[in-house]
């Protein structure tokens, strides 16, 4: 059995007695057909994580890198329909990865110099790679989302009691898409949080919304903060907001949420008592709008500065 150097010290914690032999990047074996060399890729997304590259068969075993939480009948990448790739190794992306997205650029950075002809990746999740083109478009889409530059998109996630939050997310919503921005709004009662944080990463405005309940935050929109901040989203403009009958602390608690976050706030907190009033409808559309302008801003300066660096 072989293993990173990590590899070995989990395994031996588990398997007391057992023979391993500890492989360090630039290490190799050879099979009398195969040379098999590794190269440690740690925190993607194991301290003990190692890619294998096979050089008979130009295959690159890339372990957590590249796959997605696919299973189906199918074996390669190039048998399923584009869209469903793109979704599955986004997901994937922002659920395992997106907390690790230093570690995938140093990967993405040392490829070439690795000097390995690649002719398939074979992930330990999801369909194999064996295309040129698809090969360069799963790394291409990895370096995409390391960066966590701000894109056109936005994503408002509500809990709702009695539907006061729900009207001020429709308000909201409302006044981003006027402003050319596309939106994708998440009733939580019926949202599973690894879809919200797929559209959290792929997006460069956040809102958050919840109402009141015992001086907290509705416990729903506990859940899926504690969950999108341990996956760290960079470069995102946040908004808090909410409904309250009594106290008002849920809001509040997710702007501090957002802040934890490093999201930017660039608009105070908005609630309201009890159901919403027109005038409460009209300033959230137009907060709303002002925040698809600021984010279309945003992303005009991002995509200069980046053409100005090639």
């Amino acid at each position: 059995m072989f293993a990173s150097p990590l590899g070995k010290k989990a395994l031996t914690a588990y398997y007391h007695g057992i023979d391993i032999t500890e492989m360090k990047t630039g290490e190799s074996i050879n099979t009398g057909r195969s040379n098999i060399s590794f190269i440690e890729t740690k925190m993607l997304h194991w301290p003990d994580s190692m890619v294998t590259y096979l050089d008979s068969e130009k295959l690159l075993f890339s372990q957590d890198a590249f796959g997605m939480h696919l299973a189906g009948s199918r074996l390669y990448a190039d048998e399923y329909e584009p869209y469903v790739l793109e979704y599955e190794a986004r997901k994937y992306y922002a659920n395992i990865l997106n907390h690790l997205s230093p570690r995938v650029e140093e990967l993405l950075d040392s490829l070439p110099g690795l000097n390995l002809d690649i002719r398939m990746i074979a992930p330990d999740h999801g369909p194999l790679w064996r295309r040129p083109e698809d090969i360069k478009w799963i790394l291409d889409l990895y370096r995409e989302c390391s960066e966590q530059l701000p894109k056109p998109r936005a994503v408002v996630v509500y809990s709702t009691m009695w539907h006061s939050t729900e009207l001020l997310a429709d308000a909201l919503s409302d006044g981003i898409r006027s402003a050319g921005i596309e939106v994708k709004v998440m009733d939580l009662q019926v949202t599973d949080r690894s879809e919200v944080m797929t559209e959290v990463t792929n997006c460069g405005l956040v809102a958050f919304g919840t109402p009141t309940m015992n001086n907290q935050m509705f416990p729903d929109m506990a859940d899926i903060l504690c969950y999108v901040k341990g996956l760290r989203p960079k470069n995102k403009i946040g908004f808090a907001f909410g409904s309250f009958g009594w106290s008002g602390e849920g809001a509040k608690q997710i702007a501090a949420e957002l802040e934890a976050m490093g999201a930017e706030q660039p608009f105070e907190l908005f609630q309201v008592k009890y159901m919403p009033t027109a005038e409460d409808m009209k300033r959230m559309s137009e907060t709303g709008e002002k925040l698809g302008r600021l984010l279309l801003e945003r992303v005009k300066n991002n995509t200069e500065t980046k053409e100005k660096c090639k």
